[in-house]
């Protein structure tokens, strides 16, 4: 358990007590010693490692990171002396399953939680707050700032926030490229699943690019007959990544 003395005045008086804990666990359920497996390789490695240095306080510098290994030291090695080391690299030459072989001695410097700058990346954003965007996908980034100040006491960048965000949504929905290449999938299903329906998907026919697709749920077509002989046009310009307009047409019952 690592205890901060001093936090900024901005953090509130919630976050300025004395004795503030950061609260990530116990040093076993994140990295435990020589021999502790990570069945994700490097990457897992990796997120592990940063959590841990931002539970205990330390900063630390990479000496050596690629797929066959990865060396880090303390970052107070010439500061203080401190002589904390790790080394990790993959077991019998699988390059997803990497051990740490070395670590050691215990630090000697005294880790200091900075609130302000804390070891963090993108990646560690998201694999903090991938379910808390699954059951809320509408989060904002602000909201996650407030998060990672409330629940880990550090300040978080917003740009590492919404990034976070972005690699857990892509993780749970998939990417938005890959959602191009499956309208031809959904088109089909959609028809055999509701007979009668109407689905015209379009593409540039020489870079087979898609270009725009039409969608009518045999139900609404079926039903408009009961309706008031009148459509409503409204479209939205969509700001994702690849842009686009998307329209829809409504209708109002006979008995409205």
């Amino acid at each position: 358990m690592v205890v901060c003395n001093s936090l900024p005045s901005d953090l509130g008086d919630h976050d300025t007590e004395v004795n503030k804990v950061l609260r990530l666990g116990s040093n076993e359920d994140i990295i435990t010693g020589v021999g502790q497996r990570f069945r994700g390789g490097r990457h897992e490695f990796r997120l592990k490692l940063l959590l841990y240095c931002i539970k205990n306080g330390y900063k630390v510098k990479f000496i050596k990171n690629d797929k066959k290994r990865v060396t880090v030291e303390c970052m107070k090695k010439e500061q203080d002396g401190c002589k904390w080391r790790i080394h990790a690299s993959p077991k019998h030459g699988l390059h997803n399953f990497f051990v740490i072989k070395k670590m050691g001695p215990d630090h000697s410097c005294g880790g200091v939680i900075d609130v302000k700058n804390p070891p963090m990346t993108s990646k560690l954003v998201k694999f903090l707050m991938l379910e808390h965007v699954r059951d809320n996908p509408l989060i904002k980034a602000k909201e996650i700032i407030n998060h990672f100040r409330m629940e880990y006491g550090v300040l978080l960048n917003y740009y590492f926030a919404w990034s976070g965000k972005e690699l857990a949504i892509k993780e749970i929905h998939g990417g938005d490229t890959l959602s191009y290449h499956q309208l031809v999938w959904f088109a089909e299903t959609l028809m055999k699943t509701n007979p009668g329906s109407r689905v015209v998907l379009e593409s540039d026919p020489s870079t087979h690019k898609f270009e725009r697709i039409f969608i009518a749920f045999e139900a609404c077509i079926s039903g408009f007959k009961y309706c008031r002989p009148m459509v409503a046009l409204d479209g939205t310009f969509l700001k994702g990544k690849f842009k686009g307009c998307l329209l829809s047409a409504t209708a109002k019952n006979g008995n409205q």
